[in-house]
C-alpha cells in the first residue's frame, strides 16, 4: 500500500488517486491468489483498503489533492442522443407476424 501512495500519477508532479490505488490493490490480491498460488489471509485486502481511507482522509484534511479531477460530463447528455428512433426499414415488433 505504502508503494502504491508514492507512485506518481499521469502528469508531471502528481500522484495516483486514491480509487485508482483500490482498483490496484484488488487486482493484486486477485492475482496473488489466483495465478501464483499464494495463501493470503483474507483480510488482506480489507486492511489494505481501511490504511488507504485513513491515508485519503488525511490527504484531504491537509488540502491536497490526487488525480485528474471529477470526469468531464459527456457531450450530450439527452434521451434521444442515446437512443434513436426506429429505422423505417425496421419492422416494429407490434407490426411483425408469424406463419
Amino acid at each position: 500500500m505504502e508503494w502504491a501512495w508514492q507512485q506518481p500519477g499521469w502528469k508531471i508532479g502528481t500522484f495516483k488517486a486514491p480509487a485508482t490505488i483500490d482498483r490496484h490493490l484488488a487486482g493484486i490480491v486477485v492475482t496473488a491468489r489466483q495465478e501464483y498460488r499464494l495463501t493470503l489471509d483474507r483480510r488482506v485486502g480489507a486492511e489494505a483498503r481501511t490504511l488507504l481511507k485513513a491515508k485519503t482522509k488525511a490527504m484531504e484534511k491537509a488540502g491536497q489533492q490526487r488525480g485528474r479531477g471529477p470526469a468531464p460530463r459527456p457531450p450530450c447528455s439527452s434521451p434521444t442522443w442515446r437512443r434513436s428512433p426506429r429505422p423505417s426499414w425496421i419492422p416494429s415488433p407490434a407490426s411483425a407476424t408469424w406463419p
